[in-house]
C-alpha cells in the first residue's frame, strides 16, 4: 500500500470513504476539509515516489532492450555501422526518461 509510509494519510483516507459510505454523513461535513488536507499532503511525495519507481523500470527495459539488439547484430554477424545507428537510435529514448 502507498500510505504504509504516512499512517495519518492512511486513516485520514480510511475516515473518508466511510464518510462517504455513510446515509447522512451531514453531521461530519465540518472534518472533511482536516482529513482532505491530512491526505493532501503526502499527494506529492507518493507521486514522485512512483515517478522515480515507473523511471527505473523504464530504462531497465529499455537497456534490456538495447543488449538484445547488440546481442542478435553480433549474432548475426552484421556489419558494424547498422548495428552503431540501431545502438544510438535507442539512446535518446532513454535519455528522454531520465
Amino acid at each position: 500500500m502507498l500510505l504504509e509510509k504516512y499512517p495519518d494519510a492512511a486513516k485520514a483516507l480510511e475516515i473518508l470513504h466511510s464518510i462517504l459510505k455513510k446515509a447522512k454523513p451531514y453531521s461530519l461535513i465540518k472534518e472533511i476539509r482536516c482529513l482532505l488536507s491530512i491526505v493532501k499532503t503526502v499527494k506529492e511525495p507518493i507521486i514522485k515516489e512512483q515517478i522515480a519507481f515507473t523511471k527505473a523500470l523504464a530504462v531497465e527495459k529499455i537497456e534490456k532492450k538495447i543488449d538484445k539488439i547488440i546481442k542478435i547484430l553480433k549474432e548475426k554477424k552484421q556489419i558494424v555501422i547498422p548495428g552503431i545507428k540501431c545502438f544510438f537510435s535507442c539512446k535518446p529514448a532513454k535519455k528522454k526518461i531520465i
